[in-house]
C-alpha cells in the first residue's frame, strides 16, 4: 500500500438512502448511552511518553460512528503523534467523499475483479486501509521528499544515505521514529465494529455468549522470507536487522530498515447484532503483563480497573521473585506482607488502554431516585393487575346455589328411600317353592345317565 494512489471510488455502498444519518438529539442521546468508553495511560518505567491515543464520538459528523485509536511510538514520539493527528483526518475525508459520491450517483459502481477464494472486505475496512496508506505516503514524502517513490530497492536506499551525516540528521529530526496503530470504528446503526491493526499493539473483543477474539500481532516469527522484492533482511537476537522487534510498523525510515518493514495493516470486522459486547484496544505495555483472558474474563467498570489488575499481577510477581531471592540468602526475617505493602508497582513500558462497552438501554440500572420510584410503581401496578385477573377467574367459575343443593339433597334422599323400600319389599315377599324344580332336575339327571349305563352293558 505504501505510496499507492488514493482510490476515491469504493466498490460497495456504505450508506443507502434508507439509512441516511438522522441528526436528532434523541438518536444522539441513545448512541451515547449505549456506548461507554473509558481511557487510561501510564508512563511506566520509561523516561518519555511515546504512546498517543484519541477517541472521537460522532466521527465524520455521524451520530452513530465512534473512532478509537491507539498508537505506540518507538524511537521517538514523532511518528505516533503524526498518526493520531492525521489518520482520523484522512479517514474522515474518505468517508465523506464516499457518501458524497453515492449521493451524486444513483447507481452503484461496478465492483473490481477479485480472486474467488479471497474474502470480501466491507467498505469501511477498505477505507480504513486506504487512510493508513495515505498516511504512509505523506510521512514518506515528509522524510525523503520527492525521491520517496523512487526508493524501491536496497541499492537506492543505501545511495540516499550516502553519508553518515545524513543518517544523524534523520535521527535528530525524528524521521527515524516509528509507531504501531490499532483503530476501532464502531457503527451503532449497523451493529458492527471495524478494526485495523499495524504492529504489536492489540485489539481484543468479546460479544455476548461468544469467545474472545483478537488481532494478529506483527512480530518477528510471522515475517516471511521475502516480503518485498529488492530488500533482503536478517534476524539477529530476535529483531529485524538486529534493531526492530516487529515485522510491520509505521515509519522507521533509517538506512537498515527502510523498505524492509511492511507498513500495511490487517483489517477485521465483527457483528454484535445489538448484543452487549466489550472490547479493549491497547499498546503492548498492557499485554506484556496481562493475557486476553485476564483482561476480558471478568467485566470491569472502566479502563482504570483493568490497569489496576495489571498492577496486582506485577506486585505478585515481584513478591515471588523477592521471596525466592531471600530464601536463597537464607534470610529468615523476610516478611512478604511488609514487602507487598511497601512495593509500588509500575508498568515496564508505556501503557495505554481504551475500554469500550456496549450495553442495551433496557439493561442499564436506574441511576436516580425518580427512576427507582417509577420502577417500584410499575411493580405495584403489575401486582394489582395479577390480583384483578385472579378475581375475574374466580367469578367466571359456576357456583352452587341453594336450589341446586336442595335438589341434589332431595334426589339423594329419594334414592336412599327407594333402596330401603326395595329391601323391605324383598323381605315381605313370599319365597318361591323350588323343591319341585330341584326334584325334577335330579330326576332328569338320573334319566340322562340311565341310558348310558344300559349301553355300557
Amino acid at each position: 500500500m505504501s505510496g499507492g494512489k488514493k482510490n476515491n471510488r469504493v466498490s460497495c455502498l456504505l450508506f443507502t438512502e434508507k439509512e441516511k444519518p438522522n441528526k436528532t438529539k434523541k438518536q444522539s442521546k441513545i448512541c451515547n448511552d449505549m456506548l461507554h468508553i473509558t481511557k487510561y495511560q501510564s508512563l511506566g518505567g520509561r523516561d518519555e511518553q511515546e504512546d498517543r491515543f484519541t477517541v472521537i464520538e460522532k466521527f465524520a459528523k455521524l451520530d452513530y460512528l465512534t473512532l478509537c485509536l491507539v498508537c505506540d511510538g518507538h524511537g521517538g514520539k514523532q511518528a505516533s503523534t503524526f498518526l493520531v493527528q492525521n489518520y482520523p483526518v484522512e479517514l474522515e475525508k474518505l468517508i465523506v467523499e464516499h457518501i458524497q459520491y453515492h449521493k451524486k450517483h444513483d447507481t452503484q459502481p461496478k465492483e473490481p475483479p477479485t480472486q474467488s477464494d479471497a474474502p470480501k472486505k466491507s467498505t469501511l475496512c477498505i477505507l480504513m486501509e486506504q487512510a493508513l496508506a495515505k498516511c504512509v505516503s505523506i510521512w514518506g514524502h515528509m522524510c525523503f521528499g520527492d525521491v520517496y517513490p523512487t526508493l524501491k530497492t536496497k541499492v537506492e536506499v543505501e545511495a540516499y544515505f550516502d553519508t553518515k551525516a545524513k543518517e544523524i540528521k534523520f535521527e535528530q529530526e525524528g524521521k527515524t521514529a516509528g509507531s504501531t496503530l490499532i483503530a476501532m470504528l464502531v457503527n451503532l446503526r449497523k451493529s458492527k465494529a471495524y478494526v485495523l491493526n499495524l504492529g504489536d499493539s492489540r485489539g481484543i473483543w468479546k460479544v455476548e455468549n461468544t469467545g474472545i477474539m483478537q488481532t494478529t500481532d506483527h512480530n518477528i516469527p510471522r515475517k516471511s522470507k521475502e516480503e518485498r522484492p529488492g530488500f533482503d533482511y536478517v534476524i539477529k537476537d530476535g529483531r529485524l536487522q538486529g534493531d526492530l522487534i516487529m515485522s510491520r510498523a509505521f515509519g522507521d525510515h533509517q538506512k537498515n530498515l527502510t523498505g524492509r518493514v511492511r507498513q500495511d495493516g490487517d483489517s477485521y470486522e465483527f457483528d454484535f447484532n445489538k448484543l452487549t459486547f466489550r472490547a479493549v484496544i491497547a499498546s503492548d505495555g498492557l499485554f506484556d503483563i496481562l493475557s486476553n483472558q485476564q483482561v476480558l474474563f471478568e467485566e470491569f467498570d472502566d479502563a482504570t480497573e483493568i490497569a489496576q489488575r495489571g498492577f496486582e499481577v506485577i506486585t505478585e510477581k515481584a513478591c515471588e521473585e523477592e521471596e525466592k531471592t531471600q530464601l536463597a540468602l537464607e534470610n529468615t526475617k523476610f516478611n512478604v506482607e511488609k514487602f507487598r505493602a511497601k512495593f509500588k508497582p509500575v508498568y515496564p513500558d508505556n501503557c495505554t488502554v481504551i475500554y469500550i462497552k456496549l450495553k442495551q438501554e433496557n439493561t442499564q440500572p436506574p441511576q436516580t431516585t425518580t427512576e427507582v420510584d417509577k420502577l417500584m410503581q410499575q411493580m405495584q401496578d403489575l401486582e394489582k393487575n395479577i390480583q384483578e385477573l385472579k378475581m375475574a377467574n374466580d367469578t367466571m367459575k359456576p357456583k352452587r346455589t341453594s336450589s341446586s343443593v336442595s335438589r341434589k339433597t332431595t334426589s339423594s334422599s329419594h334414592k336412599r328411600a327407594s333402596s330401603v323400600s326395595r329391601r323391605n319389599n324383598k323381605e315381605t315377599l313370599p319365597q318361591k317353592d323350588t323343591s319341585a324344580y330341584q326334584s325334577r332336575n335330579v330326576t332328569m339327571h338320573f334319566v340322562r345317565r340311565k341310558p348310558s349305563k344300559t349301553k355300557a352293558e
